[in-house]
């Protein structure tokens, strides 16, 4: 079973998570905000009680992070709170597209905040060889504070 903590990102139908599934539950933050130079995504900012009793109702054995947010950091307290094992998966190269948007400045300040979150999972899983030894040179060093493993996807030709 799957139990899914997600922004709705700026319309619930583009999350591709509507719908009803004997073994899912899907959990969408009230607490968000659209990204100022990206309307399309949403940042989420806090966990309500309300969703942190609909978590716990449904009894997770391990918890997943997917986005090093702000919500992130509730989701690592509530694992920590109940001694729930965290994992996470790597999935956009957040700190890079910082130069995309002309806020390059704040590069450090996000190495500085990932590095603190994956500091808490057991693991964290990248797509990728490349990728585990991107995030494993400065300025992540990710492999200091957590175990890197390769998630791939795909098939092997």
């Amino acid at each position: 079973h799957v139990c899914i903590v997600s922004t709705s990102s700026g319309s619930k139908a583009n999350t591709h998570l509507i719908g009803e599934h004997a073994n899912r539950s899907i959990l969408f933050l009230e607490n968000s905000v659209a990204l100022p130079f990206d309307k399309s995504y949403e940042l989420g900012l806090k966990i309500s009680n309300e969703v942190k009793e609909k978590v716990s109702a449904f009894d997770p054995t391990v918890v997943h992070l997917t986005v090093p947010d702000l919500v992130g950091l509730d989701i690592i307290e509530y694992a920590r709170d109940n001694d729930i094992p965290l994992m996470g998966t790597y999935h956009s190269n957040l700190v890079d597209y910082m130069d995309h948007y002309g806020l390059f400045w704040l590069k450090p300040l996000l190495v500085a905040f990932f590095r603190h979150q994956y500091n808490f999972l057991q693991s964290l899983y990248s797509p990728t060889p490349f990728i585990v030894n991107h995030l494993s040179k400065p300025p992540f060093n990710l492999h200091k504070c957590t175990d890197m493993k390769v998630w791939g996807r795909g098939i092997d030709l």
